[in-house]
């Protein structure tokens, strides 16, 4: 998860990656279906993983 959202802070702000932190706070099960969501107003941009209900199972900061 933590290499799918760094990808996706890169195509929601259309820069490369300088600084990348992140952290699970839940685990996903394999064949739940998980959604990638981002907050693009400031710096960092924040991103996380949602599973099924609307918990946040991974948190990451990306600076650019």
């Amino acid at each position: 998860n933590a290499t799918l959202l760094a990808s996706f802070a890169e195509e929601v702000s259309g820069r490369r990656l300088k600084h990348f932190r992140y952290r699970g706070i839940q685990p996903s099960v394999l064949g739940n279906e998980l959604e990638f969501n981002a907050a693009p107003d400031g710096d960092p941009l924040v991103v996380w993983v949602s599973l099924p209900g609307g918990a946040v199972s991974m948190r990451a900061e990306a600076s650019f």
